[in-house]
């Protein structure tokens, strides 16, 4: 937090976005476990609320008063804002489809993931972006051991390729 408070040139407000990304996350994550403790069935009613969330933001898409400058900014006042939030949905989605695979069906679970991707990518958040391949990199890497040393060979030659080729002669 000082860091942020120091470097950056909007000063508090940095200081206030920085600590509210650290309490999204936070906030729903818990709500999410608390919910699933005290009732199995909350934990339904929390996933439908958050697909309600992601398509209330699909449908206003095409309208141009939800987009700051080119960037599709939905129901949060900033671009940044609704891909941090969403990413953030998507994981406690995920979680939410683990913990109830009985209740909740894997196909609607796709749907919703594609849904979160493509407003973290019309939002042109690069950090939701990023954390969202992290995160699914981290999800295959612990899932599956047997593919480990394959997936540790791609990403040393992907990070390898990154650092090494000049996006400026493009």
């Amino acid at each position: 937090l000082a860091v942020t408070y120091v470097f950056s040139p909007l000063g508090p407000a940095a200081l206030l976005r920085c600590l509210g990304y650290y309490l999204v996350p936070l906030i729903i994550f818990r709500a999410v476990d608390n919910l699933y403790a005290v009732n199995r069935n909350s934990s339904v009613i929390l996933y439908l609320f958050f697909s309600l969330y992601l398509v209330v933001n699909f449908l206003l898409i095409p309208i141009d008063s939800f987009y700051l400058v080119g960037r599709f900014r939905g129901l949060m006042g900033n671009p940044n804002g609704l891909g941090m939030l969403v990413l953030f949905i998507y994981g406690a989605m995920d979680l939410l489809a683990k913990l109830n695979p009985q209740r909740i069906d894997h196909r609607y679970s796709y749907v919703f993931k594609a849904i979160a991707i493509l407003l973290i990518i019309i939002s042109g958040s690069r950090t939701a972006l990023v954390a969202l391949i992290v995160y699914e990199f981290l999800y295959v890497f612990l899932r599956y051991k047997r593919l480990r040393i394959v997936i540790v060979l791609i990403s040393s030659l992907l990070v390898t390729f990154v650092l090494y080729f000049d996006f400026n002669q493009l």
